[in-house]
């Protein structure tokens, strides 16, 4: 697993399709690249730590 993204204050959707703000979280590199591209909120599956 290679991971390219720490956040601070970033939304992400959960499993409820809501979305939480996260205070830290880190993301799979792939994760990151797609939501940058996209610009998009990640999905919580793709998040390694979220807190």
């Amino acid at each position: 697993m290679v991971l390219n993204h720490l956040g601070a204050g970033v939304a992400v959707i959960g499993t409820s399709k809501v979305a939480h703000e996260a205070d830290v979280l880190v993301l799979r590199r792939d994760v990151a690249d797609r939501c940058r591209r996209l610009h998009n909120d990640p999905n919580s599956t793709g998040a390694v730590i979220g807190v």
